[in-house]
Formats: structure tokens, sequence, C-alpha cells
């Protein structure tokens, strides 16, 4: 070519006819860009211009003009042409027929289009044409890089989306990109279904584009075409599908964010109308698979009468996913199917958001099987509504089972038959899903049915998840559940943390409008009431819960309404009548406990003696009347067989304040040695200082360090302290000058407060002319000497009653880690720390062995579990959990402990493995000698021992 000037230049000698034929959104207008800025520097005329928006015929007529207007100007031109659009033959010649002039005109050429334009290039054997994989950036997924190896798998080095992420990529998997790379991959996936690709080959699009990932198989099923050709032409052409080589397989970007998917769809809306059939059968294909949260993504197009169709005909799996929102549109759109499966989705819905009963339950449907009937039911249950759901009817479908099961367990729960209720639902915790609602609902029914029967609460994260899903807004007619089991816990003294929380949820649960919400929050209340001696409020909460829980059938809680409304007429003066005495269950042996206790207390003779069977299924009630500090849990506590002690192992403590205020169950008293010291400090839980009883105020000693001071010289045991490493320990950022002065400045703020409750007083002992600070021991105790001699006496103990007896109190006195200051530069208390849990740790394996060989299971699994709390990898401690469960007929979850303990240990042999390999170590070693009791494990699990 010649430059402007006639001269030569760096630029080609001869012009190029050049095309880029690739998809939209793909780099080719960049390159034209950067071309012409090339050709520019250079000297040479640009000419530019983007044909997107043009037709076929206005399209050939430009490049017609544009090649006449070439052959006549003098100089060097570079032309480039945008998106030229794919033309039929007649138009398709005429363009050629201009390229071609333009060419031989002495001007450089270089134009874009789109692959379905492709035969422009027949009529052009003389172009260059570039493809689509030489405009990638180039990218290896087999990177030793995890950032590259992220950006290959969201971007496939398409250049927009590579740009998109330019400084913002996460390169940890699973994150979810920015804005930026949602917006370029929605104008490519809308790019990508265009009205110039043919039919068949638009319709395999739209279902990669819904399906995301999968076989091209089921692509190929969900779009109606076979055709393999039409897959070979996606995967040469559109690398945004990632088809496999073979083609096998698609990987569309669009499967790494549901969010590009939602706003697409949008953009893909005449393609959708369309094509509707392609949308419902990869919604089907969606739900088949269990991908609920990309088929409600698809929902959004609610106008689309098929759309409607899928969402009615699997209202009730959307709605166990939390799709409340999903069916609430499609019921509201005049696209909505009649019939009645819509009108038993819109029952379920109405339920699900708390809206009155009237509202819910349509006229004219008569009892049926249906999901949407269970979850329909599963609010009526609280409010005691009849049922929907025909139980004669056997359950089809996983949904429907898991929703059955829980109407059975509330059933069985609701007429007091908790232990049978518990038995199902372990029967059921092999296929229960937590992230649904219905697994949701088990899992809390299991968390009830385990409180009612005297079990302790699981502390994992499955019923924290389960408990977050249910309290969602659009799940409000299921919250009632929720406040069930927290009624549960509050009336046993657990989950709240005092008396007055526990009424003020008792109040709360009354105004719910729920009819077994509402009766079940006023027997609480009504032992809430007694145990504060308020008597008179007992006995009209307990009368009120008899007549609720009567009119809506449920005899078992009116039936403890009713015990609970004789012993508040009893203490206000009244005569002792219990109706349920003599009745032949459960309840009724806890009734007659209750009046043998009250007619020992009025010194008659009891009539009936009180079995030693343990009457698992109210258990609760017992646990309910023994956790107070009154005179009735007095009296309740001396009648208590032993059989029933034991099975309340998990609440030995109440039942030991309850007999003796300060003496466990054999009269052995549990005052600390060094009660009389004036100073108390506690350490263990939390920072505490009282001063003969006052506690002294935290914001007292708050500022210079105090407290941090403090706790260093009580654990050194008040030995003399040089002031260096005082201040090496509390003001390492300081010189020695200034960290003497910030000692005294220490003392002196703990001096004034202690003087202000007791001023002859003073525990310190300093001396300018040895530079050394002291304390006076026998001014001080601390729990942690306490604990650590009880704890060291409970492991080093041979008699199995006094070294359950010493575990018992050393997991009283253990009520946290150790305090760690807020200055502990030397790593000193940090160290003592870890020394004390692993103390802890040894002192509850002991009880736990112990408290196995005398009998008390329950004790044994709960002491068994707060060593593995603390330490879980030590295989004693799961051995003891293990067996200790086994014994109590917990099989199930022992069976789940020793498979935790097994992927615990395999997962830290391989992180110190791995660690060891990264040291140096021999490559062909063991990675399980890393993890001490590894190989133990294998040989011998812990629940083979058990």
């Amino acid at each position: 070519m010649r430059s402007a000037g006639g001269t030569e230049s760096s630029l080609p000698h001869h012009p190029m006819l050049t095309a880029l034929c690739a998809e939209p959104g793909t780099g080719c207008a960049d390159v034209i860009a950067c071309a012409l800025r090339w050709a520019e520097r250079l000297g040479a005329r640009v000419l530019r211009r983007d044909l997107g928006a043009s037709s076929q015929e206005s399209a050939a007529q430009f490049l017609t003009r544009l090649a006449r207007r070439l052959s006549r100007a003098e100089g060097t031109f570079v032309v480039g042409i945008d998106a030229l659009p794919p033309s039929d033959e007649p138009h398709v010649v005429r363009q050629a027929r201009a390229l071609r002039k333009m060419h031989a005109s002495g001007a450089s050429v270089i134009v874009s289009i789109v692959p379905e334009g492709s035969q422009l290039f027949e009529e052009l054997p003389e172009c260059s044409v570039i493809g689509p994989s030489r405009l990638l950036v180039p990218l290896s997924a087999e990177s030793r890089d995890a950032g590259e190896r992220e950006m290959v798998r969201l971007t496939r080095g398409i250049p927009s989306l590579v740009r998109s992420l330019a400084g913002r990529l996460d390169a940890t998997k699973g994150t979810l990109p920015g804005a930026p790379y949602v917006d370029a991959l929605v104008d490519l996936l809308a790019g990508s279904v265009r009205p110039t690709l043919s039919d068949e080959d638009c319709r395999v699009r739209l279902a990669m584009i819904f399906l995301g990932s999968g076989a091209c198989d089921e692509a190929a099923r969900v779009a109606g075409s076979t055709r393999a050709d039409v897959f070979e032409g996606i995967r040469t052409s559109a690398p945004l599908f990632g088809v496999a080589p073979d083609l096998s397989a698609f990987a569309c970007v669009s499967a790494s964010d549901v969010r590009a998917l939602r706003a697409c769809l949008r953009r893909l809306e005449r393609a959708c109308a369309l094509h509707s059939d392609v949308l419902a059968a990869a919604m089907r294909a969606l739900v088949a698979r269990g991908d609920y949260e990309r088929a409600a993504a698809l929902g959004i197009l609610t106008e689309c009468p098929s759309v409607c169709e899928v969402v009615v005909e699997r209202g009730a799996e959307f709605l166990d996913r939390g799709e409340t929102d999903l069916a609430r549109r499609v019921l509201d759109s005049p696209a909505c199917p009649r019939g009645e499966e819509a009108a038993l989705l819109r029952g379920a819905v109405a339920a699900l958001a708390g809206r009155p009963w009237d509202e819910v339950v349509v006229p004219g449907l008569s009892q049926g099987r249906g999901a949407a009937r269970l979850l329909t039911d599963a609010c009526g249950f609280l409010g005691g509504q009849a049922p929907l759901y025909d139980s004669s009817c056997a359950p089809m479908g996983e949904l429907e089972r898991a929703l059955h099961a829980h109407a059975q367990a509330c059933a069985l729960m609701r007429d007091g038959r908790f232990t049978d209720a518990l038995r199902l639902l372990a029967a059921e915790a092999g296929t229960r899903r937590p992230e649904t609602v219905s697994g949701a609902l088990l899992v809390v029914d299991g968390e009830m049915a385990r409180i009612m029967t005297g079990g302790a609460p699981r502390d994992d994260a499955v019923p924290e998840g389960a408990r977050e899903l249910l309290s969602r807004r659009a799940l409000r007619g299921l919250r009632g559940y929720l406040v069930m089991e927290q009624l549960a816990e509050a009336a046993l003294g657990r989950g709240t943390g005092d008396e007055a929380r526990a009424q003020a949820l008792v109040s709360r649960a009354e105004r719910s409008g729920m009819a077994l919400v509402q009766a079940t929050s006023l027997v609480v209340g009504s032992a809430l009431d007694l145990r504060e001696a308020s008597v008179t409020r007992a006995h009209v909460r307990a009368s009120l819960a008899s007549s609720i829980a009567t009119g809506v059938g449920a005899d078992y809680l009116a039936r403890a309404a009713g015990l609970l409304m004789g012993v508040s007429r009893y203490l206000m003066g009244g005569r002792l009548t219990l109706a349920d005495n003599g009745r032949d269950d459960d309840l009724g042996t806890v009734c007659a406990l209750v009046r043998s206790a009250l007619e020992a207390d009025a010194a008659a003779v009891s009539e009936e003696a009180v079995p030693d069977e343990v009457p698992w299924n109210a258990l609760w009630l017992v646990a309910m009347l023994l956790s107070g500090r009154d005179e009735l849990s007095d009296l309740v506590a001396r009648r208590l067989p032993t059989p029933w002690r034991r099975a309340l192992g998990e609440d030995e403590t109440a039942t030991g304040r309850a007999l003796g205020r300060g003496e466990d169950e054999r009269g052995v008293g549990v005052v600390p040695a060094s009660r009389e010291a004036p100073l108390r400090l506690t350490l263990l839980g939390g920072f505490s200082l009282s001063v003969r009883g006052t506690l002294v105020p935290d914001w007292k000693i708050e500022r210079r360090n105090a407290k941090s001071l403090l706790e260093y010289l009580v654990l050194r045991h008040g030995s003399e302290t040089k002031r260096f490493r005082l201040v090496e320990q509390v003001w390492p950022d300081c010189d020695y000058v200034r960290g003497f002065s910030r000692a005294y400045q220490a003392t002196s703020v703990l001096r004034r407060a202690i003087a202000e409750i007791d001023p002859d007083l003073d525990p310190f002992v300093a001396s300018r002319t040895s530079r050394e600070i002291s304390l006076d021991m026998g001014m001080v105790s601390c729990d942690v000497d306490e604990f650590r001699r009880v704890a060291r006496a409970a492991v080093d103990g041979r008699d199995d009653e006094r070294v359950l007896e010493l575990s018992l109190r050393a997991e009283r006195l253990y009520e946290g880690d150790l305090y760690l200051p807020t200055s502990d530069a030397t790593g000193f208390i940090a160290g003592l720390r870890e020394e004390l849990r692993n103390l802890c740790a040894d002192a509850m394996v002991a009880g736990a062995e112990a408290a196995t060989r005398l009998g008390r299971e329950r004790t044994a699994a709960r002491l068994a579990r707060e060593a593995v709390g603390i330490d879980d990898l030590r295989e004693d401690a799961v051995v003891a959990l293990v067996r200790a469960l086994r014994a109590c007929g917990r099989s199930v979850e022992a069976d789940r402990q020793d498979e935790a303990f097994r992927s615990r240990v395999a997962r830290a042999s391989r992180r110190r493995g791995a660690r060891r390999l990264v040291e140096g170590a021999d490559v062909g070693s063991d990675p399980a000698e890393a993890a001490p009791g590894a190989c133990d494990a294998k040989e011998g699990a812990p629940g083979e021992g058990a």
C-alpha cells in the first residue's frame, strides 16, 4: 500500500481482505478498532461503519456506494465494517462484489460477521477468515495459579468476560463475581440467541442456557432436536456453551451464576415466548435433577402459560425449597391455570404466610392426597384445625413421605407419645434434607421429642440451620414450631438467660393466635409462676390452658394443665384434687408422684407407691417441677425414685439444688475450700471480682490494664514478681521506666475499687527497694485453683462414686475457657488456658467412664460430649461417648458420632501429611502417621469397643 504522501510505510505492500467470523461479544469490535488505530498512526485514511442495525438490503447498498467512492479516491484507505448482517444469496452476491471492488481499488478491508453469515466467504475465496478460537484470550485450565483456573471457569477466554473481571476476581472457587461480570455475561447470553439463527439452533442454545450444564442428549431432548451437526456448529463457533469435543456434554458459562440467568431471561423474553415448550421442558428437567433454584429462576416469566403449568404442577416442591414468592407470582398471573391443583397451591401459600384459616381452606375441596395438602396441614395443626390430607392414602414421593412423617410425629407428640415420635423420626433421619422446609420440620420435631424425653438438644449446625429456615418471613405460618421448641427449653430452664426472658417468651406465645401454641405457652407460664410463688396467676393460666387444649382435642396437654391447676389450688390452701391420679400411663405416674409428695408434706399417708419405671413420655414434666428453687421442687425431689433420678442425669445440678441448696444428691457438700477469703476472683468463663460477696463493677477496673495485672499475679499464686516481668507481660510496648509507673497505676486502680467496699482490705504487697509486686493469697480465692484441685482428684481417683462426684463438681466449676486479658504478650495466659481445657477434658472422660460403670448412661453421655467439644480428636472421649449412647439405646446417634470422628481423623491426617510434605518429608510415607490416634482409629473404631 501507499501512504497518503505516496511514500512507502510499514503498512502491508498489498491490500488485505480479512473477515472476523465469531459470536457477538467475542472481541471483534476491539480487533477492528485496534487495527484502524494502528493504520491511522501509520498515515492511512480510516473509514469505519457499524452495520449491526442495518437490513440486508441497506447493508448491500452501503457497501456498493462505498466501493464506488473508494475506486475514485486517492490515497491509502483502511476500512472497518462491524457486524455485517448475514444475508440471503442475492444480497450476498452484491456484498461480495462490493468488498472485492474495494480490495481491488487498493483499500484494506476488515469485516466482522456472525457464523451464520459464513456463506459470504464462498463468494470471496481470497478473503482471510479468522475464527473464534483465535480471538479468545489465552488462558490455561491446567495452570497452577488458582486465579487463572477460576478465570478459565468463568470466562472461557472470551474477551468481554475477561475484561469484566480484571482486578476484581476472587480466586476462591464458589464466590460470585461482581456486577460488571454479570452485565457482560447477560450481553453474551442475549446475543447468543439471535433472530438470524435457525429455529433448531435457537432451541438448542436456549436449552443449554436454561439447563446450565449437563449431557448434550438431555439438551437435545429439551430442545426437541437430535441433529449432531447443530452441537458441532455450536462447539466450533460458540465457546460460551462449552460443548465437549466428543459432543457428550456441555457446561454453559451461565451455570456459574443464577443471577445472570435471571437478568438474561428478560432479554430473551421474545425467544422464550416463541419456544415456550423448551422453557417448560427445561424447568421439568431441572426439577427432576433437584435444582429448584435454577428452575425457580426460569419461573420469572410468569406470563408464559407453560411456566405457570409447571409451577402449579410441582408447586409443593417449590414451596418445600422456600420458593413462596415464585408460587405467589404464578398464582397472581393471568396465565395461571385454574383447577384443584392451583386452589390447593393457593391455600398452601396462604397457610405458610400465616393467613387466617378461612382464607386458606377453599370451599368444596374434600380430603385427598398430595404434598400441598400436607403443607397446609402443617400450618393448621398449630391452630388445632382438622386435616385436609386423607391419612388412609399411602404417601407418594419423597416430599409427601417426609411431610406425612412430620404429621404423624406431631400427632404422636400431641397425644404425649414422645418416645414413639422419637423412634419414628429416627427412622426418617437418613432421608431428611435440612435445607428444605420438610427436612427442617423433621429436625425441629426431633429436637422437640428429644427435649421432652429428657435428652439434651443437639449442639451442631443442623438444628440451627433448620431454625433459620423456618424463621423466614415467608414461612410465618410454621414459626409456631420454633416457639413450641423454645417453650419446652424455657420450661426446663434452658435456652433463656433468666426468668424474665422466659416470661416474655410465654407472653408473646399467648398472643400468637395458634391454639396449640397458646395452650403450651399457658402450661409453661403456669410452671414459671409456680417457681416464682405466683400461685394465683399459675392457677389462672393452667385453667385457661386446660380449656383451650380441650377445645382442640389435645387431651394430653389438658391433663398436664389439670395437674398444674390442682397443685396451684393446693398451694393456695385448697383441697388436693388431681384428676389424673391413677391413670395407667406416664402422665398418670407423674401425677402419682406429685400427689405422694404433697401428701407427705401434709403429713398424710400416701395411698399409692410411686413405681421405679421411668415415665419417659412425661419426664419433661418432672424436670420442669424440679427446675425451680421453690418448696414444690424440694418436695418432689425427695420422693423421686432412683431410676428417675438417673434418667434426669443431664439435670443433676438442678436436682442437687432442689435437694440441698448446695449439697449433691448424697448430701456431700460442694462449698469451695477457699470460700472464706475476702476477695473472690472468677476467671473461668469470664472475669469477675467480688469483695466480701459484693461484685466490683467491671468499668471500675477496666483502666490501666488492671485486670490483666491481677489475673497474672493470681495465676502465679501471688508469688513475688519482678516488675520487669510484669512490664513484659502486660505493657510490652513500654520501656521499663514507663512500665514500672504503669504497674503502680494499675495496682492503685485495684486498691481504690477494693477500698470502696472494704477500706481496710489491701491484698497487694509492693516493695520499691526490691522492685517486686506480690499478692497476699490468704485474702484471695480463685475458681481456677478450685477447678484444678477437683479435676486432678477426679482424674487420679479410683472409687467410681467419688470420681463421678468430683467430675460433676469440675463441670460446674468450668463455666468456660480461662478469661483471656487484653494483654498477654508472653503467652503465659494462653498456654495456661489450653492446659486447663485439656485438664477439663481429662476430668470429663474420667467421669463419663465412671458414670457408665455405675449405670448412669445419660450422665456419661453428657460428660463425654463435653470432652469431645473441647477436643474432637480425643479417641478416649469419643469411645466413652459412643459407649454411653449405645447404653442409652441411641445407637443411630452413636454411629453418627463414630463416623464423624473417623472423618475428623482423616482430615487431620491429610492436613498434617501435606504439611510434612511441604517441610520436606518423605513423599512415600504414610499420611495416617501424621495424626496421633489415626492408626488406632483404623484398627479399632470407637464404636467397635462400645
